[in-house]
């Protein structure tokens, strides 16, 4: 079996530990979310397993033949490749292989019939054909459209070049190389991070069928949910190992902490109480004994800590100054990159404290119309027509191009800071889970989501009053999600942000600007109506596209033309029932997170019945589910053979 091994493994930053005797051994089993706050050291842990970082001692030992695959949050792809030279590259795995061949086919040409060759050397060519037939490389052209398409690309995107994408389709073409790659082990760093909500759906499916082992960090709840069987949980360089999903060990961690707090809260209770008495007998010779003793039992005692990274702070941003009433004229607006046309037409009025939030497929130009109206990208065509006194900032996706420098991150903070703020610098940063030490950090050593919480804070100490977030939760750990919805629930301006994390959407949207195959399409109305009216709509066309009129007179057209009408026909079927499964597996998602939660009551568990009844019922969902991941792989591919057939 296919092992990493970690002995006795520590590792330091500074005077900070961030893994402390490290003991664990994964296997090519396992599925496993690597969970623990920012900055914790996950992804230093990551790069420990893959070999790419040094523990300062302890060991890391993988198993003979084991392959480890990992894939950071942010690398660089070769830009003179297309796609599909890119990611074709995961199988140069096999090259040792084909060499080895073709230098034996070439030495058997020197034998014949007089001088036959030695039975080794044809018996090493067989084990070498065998283990390429076997494999995945003669079949791998098949292997490469399935995961590309299934992550969102398009046949034509295939031979296009990488330098012509996004950061976050980028990722997309990394994501693919690991996956084709078949590691024995993948250590996957925030996959979902740039993944709509389609991919994600597609992702899912594959990590469940996939044949090695998963260790995954994500702050994706329902994505965890579906994938992993058991926690890892990284916290003040220890690591505690939790089996179960990973809404059991939200359930568990939320216990544990409130009687960590609890037991604080009674202990600084006693703690006042021994306080009061030697300061009340401090100077009465007949107490001197017992205040001795309270001064020893006070020196003795265990103090409970509560960790940095469970401390909130309330606190409240700056307020900003009132804009006009209509804060943003967008007219017309159109935006290609050489003949791809991305937006074409759109016309947007947004008006003062409106909360607009862009979703739907990648791809579909909802980062671009974001840095449109932010005037961070001024080459289109159309208008965009500001308010009066309108003032904006903006928070951009690829967070390492903003945030660079010697800087720490106090110095960061108090250098964008307003000046009457600067009194309050410490206490904002807490409350952006920045505590004691971790303010004087650099800038180059933070985790991903450490970096979006900077560029988050300083953005939020500005007076703006529109604020234009791109992806704005990505990197973040769960609680770091939380502080920022809350502030932004505060928030007293103009919001307009892109986002794919549903509860984000859910909680601070009263307006959906939904970004489909079709022109954008935007809803009055909040993200429960929004998807009521994707169904609703969905059901019409459907119920349009049966009951078509028999009035009409077909045109005449010749043969090619007939195959096209029927292949765009077929397509429009495939993308309503494409729609159709998404939705069903969404309601899946929903039902499996709910028996989730009853398994994690502490009450079914004490009756054998109900927990058989639910593992019943969660390989039901469970089992729909595959069958429609299946059908969803299916309609991908047949999605793409219409699409060459239709001009």
């Amino acid at each position: 079996m296919h092992t990493v091994t970690v002995q006795g493994l520590h590792l330091a930053f500074a005077d900070q530990d961030i893994l402390l005797d490290i003991n664990i051994t994964i296997h090519e089993t396992a599925r496993i979310a690597l969970a623990g706050a920012n900055g914790s050291g996950k992804s230093t842990f990551m790069k420990v397993l893959a070999g790419l970082a040094e523990p300062d001692s302890g060991t890391v030992q993988h198993s003979r033949g084991t392959r480890v695959i990992y894939l950071p949050q942010s690398l660089e792809l070769n830009g003179d490749h297309s796609i599909y030279e890119e990611v074709e590259q995961a199988y140069q795995r096999f090259q040792s292989l084909l060499e080895q061949q073709r230098e034996i086919e070439h030495r058997l040409t020197t034998y014949d019939a007089s001088n036959p060759p030695p039975a080794h050397l044809v018996e090493t060519l067989d084990s070498l054909q065998q283990q390429l037939i076997t494999s995945s490389y003669y079949d791998r052209e098949r292997h490469i459209y399935a995961v590309l398409l299934g992550l969102g690309f398009t046949t034509a995107d295939l031979t296009r070049g990488c330098q012509e994408f996004s950061g976050g389709w980028k990722m997309r073409i990394a994501l693919a190389k690991v996956l084709l790659s078949e590691g024995d082990i993948l250590l996957l760093d925030e996959p979902t991070n740039y993944l709509d909500l389609d991919a994600r759906i597609w992702l899912t499916g594959f990590l469940r069928t996939y044949r090695g082992g998963v260790v995954v960090v994500s702050h994706d709840r329902q994505f965890l949910d579906d994938t992993v069987k058991e926690v890892l949980y990284l916290q003040s360089g220890s690591l505690t190992r939790y089996t179960g999903t990973f809404t059991a060990f939200e359930h568990f961690q939320r216990e544990e902490t409130e009687k960590l707090i609890q037991a604080h809260k009674q202990q600084q209770l006693e703690i006042q109480r021994i306080e009061q008495f030697i300061q009340r007998f401090r100077y009465k010779a007949s107490k001197a004994s017992q205040v001795q003793s309270r001064v020893t039992m006070l020196e003795h005692m265990q103090r409970i800590e509560i960790p940095p990274y469970l401390k909130r702070i309330a606190f409240s941003f700056p307020k900003p100054a009132h804009s006009g009433r209509e804060v943003m004229h967008l007219r017309g607006i159109r935006k290609s990159y050489g003949s791809l046309e991305v937006i074409s037409h759109l016309d947007l009025t947004i008006r003062r404290g409106e909360r607009i939030a862009l979703t739907g497929r990648n791809g579909a130009g909802k980062s671009t119309l974001i840095r449109i109206a932010a005037g961070i990208d001024q080459e289109y065509g159309g208008q965009r027509i500001l308010g009066k006194d309108v003032s904006i900032g903006y928070f951009q996706q690829e967070i390492d191009e903003v945030l660079k420098g010697t800087h720490t991150v106090l110095q960061e903070i108090e250098h964008s800071a307003p000046r009457e703020l600067l009194p309050s610098v410490r206490g904002y940063l807490g409350g952006f889970l920045f505590h004691d030490d971790d303010v004087f950090k650099p800038l180059h050593v933070l985790s991903g989501g450490e970096k979006s919480r900077v560029q988050l804070l300083k953005l939020l100490m500005q007076p703006h009053n529109c604020l234009i977030l791109d992806e704005p939760t990505n990197h973040l750990d769960i609680m770091s999600k939380e502080i920022l919805l809350d502030a932004l629930k505060s928030y007293d301006g103009t919001l307009i942000f892109v986002s794919h994390d549903q509860e984000f959407i859910r909680e601070l949207s009263d307006k959906i600007l939904y970004f489909s195959q079709e022109a954008p399409r935007l809803f009055e109305g909040d993200y429960d109506y929004f998807l009521w009216k994707i169904s609703s709509h969905q059901e019409e066309e459907s119920s349009s596209s049966n009951d078509a009129s028999p009035s009409r007179k077909p045109q005449r057209s010749n043969g090619d033309h007939e195959e096209q009408k029927r292949a765009r026909n077929r397509l429009r079927s495939l993308y309503q029932e494409e729609q159709e499964l998404i939705h069903r597996l969404e309601s899946l998602e929903e039902d499996v997170k709910q028996v989730h939660i009853d398994m994690a009551l502490p009450e079914h568990y004490e009756d054998g019945d109900a927990i058989r009844l639910l593992q019943t019922r969660e390989q039901e969902l469970e089992e729909e589910q595959h069958q429609l991941m299946e059908r969803w792989g299916d309609i991908t591919e047949e999605i793409a053979q219409c699409s060459q057939e239709v001009p």
